[in-house]
């Protein structure tokens, strides 16, 4: 996985069932991505910057290892679809 993401700036979806362990939080430079899906893979947790990505209106966190997330999803205002389906206790705190 590049450590960069700055030439991907108009993906529409991107990452499902990679095996990926973690995402480096130069994800948020893709400034214009609407989907986000992550699906299957081995993510214990999401980069705090999750939350600069203003344009994302779906979010697929399916069958990962993630146990919490950071509090700036909900900066995410344009998020209509959060799937956490197969994803054990997972919680996002507001504080």
């Amino acid at each position: 996985m590049p450590g960069s993401f700055g030439d991907l700036s108009n993906l529409l979806s991107a990452f499902d069932e990679n095996s990926l362990t973690e995402m480096p939080s130069s994800i948020s430079k893709l400034a214009t991505l609407k989907e986000l899906r992550l699906m299957d893979n081995k993510l214990k947790e999401l980069p705090g910057s999750i939350g600069n990505m203003k344009n994302l209106t779906s979010l697929d966190l399916r069958n990962n290892l993630l146990e919490s997330g950071p509090k700036s999803i909900y900066e995410l205002k344009n998020l209509r679809f959060l799937v956490l389906e197969q994803t054990d206790s997972i919680s996002f705190r507001a504080t």
